[in-house]
């Protein structure tokens, strides 16, 4: 399930499972929390892409 990042993961570092960047965590950015783990995302083109195989990505 996508969700947008809470107040408290804004500002953080990140890492993108799907374009495999870093990048600073900002109220528009989307997450998943997957198998006891949260993932970011760095644009609206890779939630969907996570989706459909999280498994790929996760790590």
């Amino acid at each position: 399930m996508i969700r947008q990042a809470t107040p408290d993961e804004v500002g953080k570092q990140a890492f993108c499972p799907v374009m495999k960047e870093n990048f600073k965590v900002s109220k528009i950015t989307q997450a998943s929390d997957y198998k006891g783990k949260t993932y970011y995302f760095c644009c609206n083109a890779c939630p969907p892409e996570f989706q459909k195989n999280p498994d790929k990505y996760a790590k």
